[in-house]
Formats: structure tokens, C-alpha cells, sequence
């Protein structure tokens, strides 16, 4: 019995020890970034701020030729304030389609003749916080997958045959909430499929050739506008104010101000100031010889998500209600933006 309880731990430190040589060696080659990076033309959605701001700087630094897609006048000033002559900024609403067209016909004579554009990060999102699913609405849902699900999917359609003509990249902005489903509104829903769409596209590619590497950013929570502790007390007072006296009654009166303080202490706990951890995975799904199909952005995507995504689902269960009863006055943080 002792003999083979030697096997068993000598076999689990030789799979341990090839663990870490095969980690060692897939990142030095994934470290390999391809030449003449100086000539590449890359699209970028919802640029106004966050990580779409910062990846946007970041590639000019890089000497990436960028369109910067902004939703705003202000984020498009923003961002010309801080780049070089090499970032063209333009307006876009990734919900209208007419927009994504005229995008297209902006963008493709911006383009130097026979060339295609090498990479299209689909940053654009949204979330909403209107509290319970027992109080939404379908056009709360509506509101969030046009935008990160919709607006996603048709930017990259119209956009597919530059990105074949460049054999580019395509970099598309997931969730945590893409493994383990919180909240309602539409955003984890929006999330998963932006999981789906993207493997799909990544498979065909691989069966027609379309020479596209296609990658999917799994960002966990950052302080960014989305997790704005202001804006999800906002909406879901908004959503407790709309329903009925008689719908108000099935809870506590003062359910919105506890589910409010959950939700924030939980960001609050998780959430990380560091916005480059998820721009430089951006730049790595641009840029790289080799690049990963899945990127788990922060802390918080290795230490809970991961794991729980992989658990059983009663336990899972367990844990996220745990995670949710914090709901006592939060100490609020400073946003970064």
C-alpha cells in the first residue's frame, strides 16, 4: 500500500512539473508579436471612455493606424486629445444599422488601396441594474443585448469582408457573467452570446479559410462607468418606482435599498482599479503572432468565476447567495473612468 501511495505522489509531481514547463513554453511563444505592426489598420468600438479610450492609446503608442469609434461628441474630442494624427475618430451607434454602414463606407475609404483592416475590437457595451427579474420589463432586456449582443453580431458582419481581405483579427468583449450568470437586465444574457457567436465565427473561419483569429476577452469586474455605484442605485429605484403598489407589497419596503448595497459591496469587494490588465489582453488579441482564443481578465475571473463555472451547480448556487448578503451601507469607491 505504501509503494503505490509513492507512485500516486510521484505521478501527481511529474504532471505538476509538466504543468509549469508547458505554461512556461506556450508563453514564451505566445510572446512572439508579429512585424510591421506600423501598417496594420485596427477598429475599435465605444471609445468614449474605459477600456476602448485606453486600448485606443495604447495601439497609437504602438504605431497602429486606429478608427476610434465614439457614441459621443464629447468621447470623440476625448479621445483626439490624447492620440496622435494616426487615430481617425467617428461617430457610431452599433444599434443602428445605418450607422454601421456608413461606418463601413467611411472606414474602407480611409483604407490605402488593396488593403483590408486587420482588427475589430467590439468594445461597445452596456449594462443595466433594474434590480430583480420579477421587476423588468422586455424592453430592459432589449436595451442590453442590442447593444452587446446585436450591435456586436452586425459590426462584425459588415465589417467581415475587410477583416477576411487583412486575414485579421477579431477581439470580442465577453464577461464573467458569460460563465456564471448574475443579475437581471440583459447583460449576462447578452454576454453568453457573445461567447457563442464568437466560437461559431472561429470555427468557420477555421473550415472556409477566411484566415480570421478570433478571440474573446472574459473581463471580470473593473471599475469602469458600468459598475458605477450612482447608476445602480439609480435604476433600481427607477425599476421599484414603476411597478404597482400591488407588485411593491410581495416585498420588504426596503428591498431596493438592500439589493442596492448588495450589488455595490460586491463590486466594491471585486472589482479592480487596474483597467490595463484588460487592454493589454486586447493588444495581445491584436497583436500577437499566436494570439489565445480566451483571455480571463482579473483576480476575481481566476478565483471565483472560473471555479465556479466549473462546479457543481448547487454549490455554485450556494456561494452566489452567500456573495449577495452583504447588504449594509457600502463603502463606496472612487470611480476610474
Amino acid at each position: 500500500m505504501e509503494v503505490q501511495w509513492q507512485w500516486v505522489v510521484i505521478t501527481l509531481a511529474l504532471i505538476f512539473v509538466f504543468w509549469i514547463v508547458f505554461s512556461f513554453l506556450e508563453s514564451l511563444l505566445r510572446s512572439s508579436l508579429i512585424p510591421n505592426v506600423t501598417d496594420k489598420y485596427v477598429l475599435v468600438t465605444g471609445c468614449d471612455s474605459g477600456f476602448g479610450s485606453i486600448v485606443t492609446r495604447q495601439l497609437d503608442k504602438r504605431g497602429v493606424h486606429v478608427f476610434a469609434a465614439c457614441l459621443t461628441l464629447k468621447g470623440q474630442k476625448e479621445v483626439e486629445s490624447k492620440t496622435s494624427d494616426r487615430v481617425i475618430t467617428f461617430r457610431l451607434d452599433v444599434t443602428d444599422h445605418d450607422s454601421v454602414l456608413a461606418a463601413y463606407d467611411f472606414i474602407k475609404s480611409k483604407l490605402p488601396k488593396d488593403k483590408g483592416l486587420w482588427g475589430l475590437v467590439n468594445n461597445a457595451g452596456i449594462a443595466n441594474s433594474p434590480g430583480l427579474i420579477d421587476w423588468c420589463t422586455k424592453d430592459d432586456y432589449k436595451r442590453v443585448i442590442d447593444v452587446n449582443l446585436l450591435g456586436v453580431i452586425d459590426v462584425t458582419l459588415i465589417f467581415l469582408p475587410l477583416l477576411k481581405k487583412a486575414r485579421g483579427r477579431v477581439v470580442n468583449i465577453a464577461s464573467a457573467l458569460s460563465r456564471v450568470a448574475l443579475g437581471a437586465g440583459g447583460y449576462a444574457e447578452s454576454k453568453y452570446g457573445v461567447q457563442a457567436f464568437s466560437d461559431t465565427l472561429r470555427r468557420e473561419s477555421q473550415k472556409f479559410n477566411y484566415g480570421i483569429k478570433v478571440s474573446i476577452l472574459e473581463p471580470g469586474f473593473f471599475r469602469t462607468q458600468l459598475t458605477n455605484p450612482d447608476k445602480t442605485r439609480s435604476e433600481i429605484k427607477k425599476s421599484w418606482d414603476r411597478l404597482s403598489k400591488e407588485k411593491q407589497t410581495e416585498y420588504e419596503p426596503d428591498t431596493p435599498e438592500k439589493l442596492s448595497n448588495a450589488y455595490i459591496n460586491f463590486m466594491n469587494f471585486v472589482s479592480s482599479p487596474n483597467l490595463t490588465i484588460v487592454t493589454n489582453a486586447m493588444m495581445h488579441g491584436l497583436l500577437a503572432r499566436w494570439p489565445r482564443t480566451r483571455y480571463s481578465c482579473g483576480l476575481d475571473m481566476k478565483v471565483i468565476f472560473i471555479p465556479l463555472s466549473y462546479a457543481p451547480t448547487w454549490f455554485t448556487d450556494f456561494i452566489i447567495l452567500r456573495l449577495g448578503r452583504n447588504d449594509e451601507p457600502p463603502q463606496e469607491k472612487e470611480e476610474t473612468s
